[in-house]
């Protein structure tokens, strides 16, 4: 957060822990399905506070950045939007063996579900890395024209 125009605000998840969210000036506005849209952050955000250590810790970063250009052009604005937390502990839920009703089969799915979602909007799912100790989830949408 560097300059006066970022705002740092903390949000109650659906029944959940307050998460930490920040915004920076100049974020341009997109054009998207506000359902759409909202289903795959809540998602996004679901997963990160599922995953978390400790879910006080998941934080989200808006700002603005560029994307390439469909036809290999001039990068053009967008909106970026960053889910971070820190990466998961190994329960012995993950290990079990999914038939038993242990590990949540939709960890899997979820970012798949999400990417189709952000998509459909334009917008591209960046999943992180897995050597990573902060894990960041980054969904790109284009600005408006």
């Amino acid at each position: 957060m560097g300059s006066k125009e970022d705002e740092l605000k903390c949000v109650r998840a659906r029944g959940g822990p307050f998460v930490k969210v920040s915004a920076s000036g100049g974020v341009p506005e997109v054009l998207l399905d506000r359902q759409q849209a909202s289903e795959a952050l809540n998602i996004l955000l679901a997963n990160a506070l599922d995953r978390c250590p400790d879910p006080s810790e998941v934080r989200v970063r808006v700002s603005k950045t560029e994307t390439a250009s469909e036809r290999g052009g001039q990068p053009t604005p967008a909106a970026q939007i960053e889910i971070l937390y820190r990466r998961a502990i190994i329960t012995s839920q993950d290990l079990s063996p999914e038939e038993d009703g242990g590990r949540p089969a939709y960890r899997r799915t979820d970012l798949d579900s999400v990417e189709k979602l952000v998509e459909a909007n334009g917008g591209r799912l960046i999943r992180p890395r897995r050597d990573a100790e902060e894990q960041v989830l980054t969904v790109l949408l284009r600005a408006a024209r």
